[in-house]
């Protein structure tokens, strides 16, 4: 499945703090985006200042940095979802593993196989 998000945040609202500078020059910021399945204002996606462990314990308000649209969805078929601004959320089926033979190092084990 894929999809096309269009969003924005407001630059003014980053903690610059919170900007990580590279060896290499490049300059990154870790933020959070959030899908909901409903839309309030024709948004339905939210982005926030990423949090620490820290503060997710001390129950820190998230901050707020913009927020957007879910545009175009791919259903995963080869088909595009036609409804703009929604999404049907999917999870994936977890693979089952595969049993491994067991290999006894004690031929005595009492079992009669």
């Amino acid at each position: 499945m894929g999809a096309i998000i269009n969003a924005s945040i407001d630059v003014k609202a980053l903690p610059n703090h919170k900007f990580q500078a590279e060896k290499d020059g490049k300059v990154y910021y870790n933020f959070t985006i959030i899908i909901n399945d409903e839309t309030r204002f024709n948004n339905n996606v939210w982005i926030t200042d990423s949090q620490t462990q820290e503060e997710r314990e001390a129950k820190v308000p998230r901050k707020t940095l913009g927020n957007g649209s879910v545009v175009w969805i791919n259903n995963g078929n080869g088909q595009n979802v036609d409804k703009e601004g929604t999404i049907q959320l999917v999870v994936k089926e977890e693979q089952p593993q595969k049993a491994t033979p067991v290999s006894s190092s004690n031929d005595n084990d009492d079992l009669p196989f």
